[in-house]
């Protein structure tokens, strides 16, 4: 057995490659064979994927947060830049995208637990939903920040890296895009 770490750009968790030689697995520990197997692959993706899609509407929630915060205290021509109405148009983007992210998320958990026929395309629908829109609050969140969000000294880089990353885990919003299109095409969900 062989395990080398990743260098990736989630700087909080270790990510690693791990590589079996000659490993014997005895037959209790084994899959069933065919569909019975595949269905429960497709069942594992779909749940690491929608629990992805779960951390990173909390990453935007404390995006929101932060920024919320940041804007109430920041201070520029003697006023709050809070006060100003682009960063409130800003804010209440970010809140927009976050809401949305957490809608579709919700949906893609309830309707795997529940075995919906839609469950697959509910998942992708929320791994795009929640990759595009999370990656929006993280760049606009450092926007409104500025310079210091991407300090070490300030947690918000630290949010932004784990948003970055959690938008490619389990499939990124394109290869989503297209397992939908797939779906569309066929009438079968994938």
């Amino acid at each position: 057995m062989r395990i080398e770490r990743q260098q990736t750009l989630d700087v909080t968790r270790v990510y690693s490659d791990v590589t079996l030689d000659d490993v014997i697995v005895s037959d209790d520990a084994l899959f069933a064979s065919g569909d019975a197997a595949q269905t429960e692959i497709a069942r594992s993706s779909h749940v690491n994927a929608v629990l992805a899609c779960a951390e990173l509407t909390g990453v935007g929630k404390k995006l929101l947060e932060m920024t919320l915060e940041y804007a109430a205290q920041r201070v520029q021509f003697g006023r709050p830049v809070g006060s100003y109405q682009a960063v409130k148009h800003k804010c209440a983007d970010i809140r927009m995208w976050v809401q949305s992210a957490t809608a579709a998320t919700y949906y893609a958990a309830m309707a795997i637990d529940a075995q919906t026929s839609d469950h697959a395309r509910a998942v992708s629908v929320a791994k795009v939903c929640a990759s595009d829109a999370i990656t929006r609050v993280a760049g606009e969140a450092l926007q409104l920040h500025g310079g210091v969000g991407f300090t070490w000294e300030h947690d918000l880089h630290l949010n932004l890296r784990r948003a970055r990353t959690n938008a490619l885990l389990y499939g990124d919003a394109t290869h989503h895009q297209e397992l939908l299109c797939k779906s569309s095409e066929t009438g079968v969900p994938t």
